[in-house]
């Protein structure tokens, strides 16, 4: 897939100078098959389509664009919470008065958007949180407390808000409500119903035959596809990476504990009985450099990971 992430923008700007009413964005990543009914069904309901493609592997660009999307391309993934800040940063230039942020799920019936967006049409609110439903019963779908999936309505007002310090305040149902709370937002909270199974076929068939036709979107992605075990290990290090304080802070500070104990019993062997045990003393060493290595890992990868989420 070979977008041009800079023309995508001028185009952002270029259309964020006449009057927009409503914006869809959406995050989304190798959903090639779900995005073209998506928008398909949804673009009834707002006067663009913002479309952020968070590094994907297949043509889930081409087919937005040849729907009518406007696409913000990730050469890599920078992962969903910074994706979802991204389109709200793209909104606040734009400036609608309504703003819908969604992740792509197959089981949500775009008909549900209205709901989502007539409570902030009619002052009635300055947020707008889907509330998910699967057979009629309230399922707020949390992963230890993160939102697998987000469907959000924002007012021209609130987008500063969420775009605050700090810079994951959408990972969360109640990071949410807090920042609501702190700018005295009104929030809404809307049930929304959801399908298990959704038959995309036709539409899927719709997107194809109403796409341009140097849209190739029945090819096969070319990029080979990851091995599993590369795949594994890419997780890995991306799980680190979010933690660093966890993977090394901890581990330095043991280990620096660790080099001073044996440092100080060290000192007072030498004092008393004027002798060096060598293996205490390399043990010290290594604690020492060691532990001091790993809490300047942590440092940097801290300082790094903040600068990424709020750049």
């Amino acid at each position: 897939m070979n977008v041009d992430t800079e023309a995508n923008f001028a185009n952002v700007e270029t259309r964020a100078r006449e009057p927009i009413s409503t914006l869809l964005c959406i995050s989304a990543y190798n959903q090639e098959k779900e995005i073209g009914p998506l928008i398909i069904k949804a673009k009834q309901y707002f006067d663009q389509i913002l479309v952020c493609d968070d590094g994907s592997q297949d043509v889930m660009g081409p087919i937005a664009e040849g729907l009518g999307a406007t696409v913000i391309l990730h050469e890599t993934s920078i992962g969903r919470i910074a994706t979802l800040r991204n389109l709200l940063e793209r909104s606040l230039e734009i400036a609608p008065e309504i703003t819908l942020v969604i992740d792509v799920d197959p089981r949500f019936k775009p008909s549900e958007i209205p709901k989502l967006l007539s409570p902030i049409k009619s002052k009635e609110a300055d947020v707008v949180f889907g509330v998910l439903q699967t057979n009629g019963a309230d399922r707020l779908e949390t992963n230890h407390g993160d939102l697998k999936r987000i469907f959000m309505a924002f007012s021209q007002k609130s987008l500063k808000a969420f775009l605050s310090p700090p810079s994951d305040v959408l990972e969360s149902h109640t990071r949410i409500l807090e920042v609501a709370k702190n700018y005295s937002l009104n929030f809404r909270e809307v049930p929304i119903e959801m399908q298990e199974l959704p038959n995309v076929s036709e539409l899927e068939t719709q997107a194809r035959e109403t796409s341009p036709p140097h849209t190739e979107i029945t090819q096969q992605s070319n990029t080979p596809e990851m091995p599993k075990d590369k795949g594994i290990a890419q997780s890995f290090i991306r799980h680190i990476s979010t933690k660093p304080y966890y993977f090394f802070g901890i581990p330095g500070l043991v280990a620096l504990g660790i080099g001073i104990f044996f440092g100080v019993y060290l000192f007072d062997v030498y004092l008393t009985r004027q002798l060096i045990d060598l293996p205490y003393a390399f043990i010290m060493v290594v604690g020492v450099i060691s532990g001091l290595f790993l809490l300047t890992t942590s440092i940097i990868l801290e300082a790094f990971s903040y600068l990424i989420k709020n750049r």
